[in-house]
């Protein structure tokens, strides 16, 4: 049991790098961590009432807690992100139109200056 809390405690830690620190650790890490510290808190129970060395348990229950901890960290900067994205999007009609035409016109100077470069290189490789 303080083989699988060790395991399991070993996987959460790194599932959240391995999806490229992104809202996937929900999926994979959470209840990776959850089972840890479960099965770490009971091997290190039946380990004390054997008198056996407790070293994976705790080991097992650590690697529970820091992802635990590291979601949680990383749900709060998400719900940062989003409350703060929420500062761009239109609060009043006016406001609305107001960004719907900067983004057209933003939209257009893209396309220009991506036609100019496409047209360049067109231009470059036609010299070689």
């Amino acid at each position: 049991m303080a083989q699988a809390a060790l395991v399991l405690g070993i996987l959460a830690t790194i599932s959240p790098f391995l999806f490229f620190i992104s809202a996937n650790f929900i999926v994979f890490a959470i209840p990776m961590a959850l089972a840890a510290l479960l099965l770490g808190i009971l091997a290190r129970r039946s380990a004390i009432k054997r008198s056996a060395p407790t070293g994976l348990a705790t080991a097992g229950v650590v690697l529970g807690v820091v992802p635990l901890l590291l979601a949680a960290a990383m749900l709060v900067l998400y719900a940062r992100a989003i409350d703060s994205a929420k500062d761009f999007s239109a609060k009043t009609p006016e406001e609305a139109e107001r960004l719907k035409k900067e983004r057209i016109k933003n939209s257009k100077e893209f396309d220009d200056i991506f036609n100019k470069a496409l047209q360049q290189d067109q231009k470059d490789e036609k010299k070689k």
